[in-house]
């Protein structure tokens, strides 16, 4: 059996899928429902009023009370009876002047507003509560328009604007070095930085074309670097030999043929050293060659050689040089 409602009170309605038997039923359940619907109706009206009845003010409660604490429409109120008016004693054509406590008789009056002029006994009491122009010193929490960034003249200056000022000086500075204290730390909390990077820098040679004093040193090259690496004494000394341990077959020259122009590599056996471009007797000179291991020579020269190695060849077999027989 179908059972449809109505919108509102959801009352059964007839379908006409139903039989009259079931709609019947149904029809009866409808009728229960309308008259338990208009019974309840009867009962709410009968607890209502005339839409022309009227009441007395007494009837209403609480209005009678709520109205006598109200002034009348036309009523008028004194200064003094003004909580936040102070004017006790103000003569007629006193302004009010409005301070943080309240309204207050000020120093002017009708008749100075219309001459124009304040005498010197009531100006202290017309600025009471303003700051004067030259050196005014606030109170509480003064405010002013905030300048642009960047701004350098004589406005001033908000907290916000110090406050910007600072963010931009510190910028993307690391975290180690955005403060003052960390900065001067940085550079060795010295006052005269500047100075002293110049005195450092101008002990130091330039890159380009640099004139060393002193005994400069540098790292060694590796045997064999042929670039333009700096060349110490030791590498020169190493290639030096190594050129000559890689002369094969050689051996001394005969001492008793080498001819005048002649030259050869020799050791001072006496102890004097020659200096270059000196020269010295055959009898303290000694043939020289390198045997792979060590340089070795015997014998003595004949004529006079004169030591053109560029260096000074130490006595007593220390050191072997490059000599030319001149006579």
């Amino acid at each position: 059996m179908a059972d449809p409602r109505s919108a509102n009170r959801n009352y059964p309605v007839p379908s006409n899928e139903n039989t009259i038997e079931q709609d019947f039923l149904r029809l009866i359940e409808l009728v229960g429902l309308i008259d338990a619907d208009l019974a309840a109706l009867i009962v709410a009206l009968a607890g209502k009023s005339d839409i022309g009845h009227g009441h007395a003010i007494g009837e209403i409660i609480g209005l009678a009370t709520a109205l006598a604490a109200k002034a009348d429409a036309a009523h008028n109120h004194a200064l003094s009876g003004l909580s936040d008016v102070t004017a006790t004693g103000a003569p007629t054509g006193t302004v009010l002047v409005k301070t943080a406590g309240g309204w207050q008789a000020g120093g002017l009056d009708a008749a100075i507003i219309q001459s124009g002029t304040i005498d010197a006994a009531r100006l202290p009491t017309v600025t009471t509560g303003l700051a004067p122009l030259a050196s005014p010193a606030f109170t509480g929490i003064p405010t002013a328009p905030t300048p642009a960034p960047g701004t350098n003249t004589t406005q001033l200056a908000t907290t916000a604007f110090v406050a910007a000022a600072a963010a931009a000086l510190v910028a993307s500075s690391p975290a180690t070095l955005d403060t003052l204290n960390e900065l001067a730390a940085a550079l060795g909390n010295d006052a005269n930085f500047a100075t002293t990077v110049t005195t450092a820098l101008a002990a130091k040679a330039p890159l380009a074309s640099p004139t060393f004093t002193g005994t400069p040193a540098a790292p060694t090259a590796a045997g064999g670097t042929n670039t333009a690496q700096v060349a110490t004494t030791a590498f020169v000394t190493a290639a030096v030999a190594a050129g000559i341990a890689a002369i094969t077959g050689y051996v001394p020259i005969d001492v008793g043929s080498g001819s005048v122009g002649a030259f050869i590599i020799a050791r001072k056996t006496n102890s004097s050293s020659a200096s270059n471009g000196s020269t010295v007797s055959g009898s303290n000179l000694q043939a020289t060659y390198y045997d792979g291991t060590s340089w070795t020579g015997s014998g003595s020269l004949s004529g006079t050689w004169r030591n053109v190695s560029g260096q000074s060849i130490p006595g007593s077999s220390g050191g072997s040089g490059l000599w030319q027989r001149i006579s």
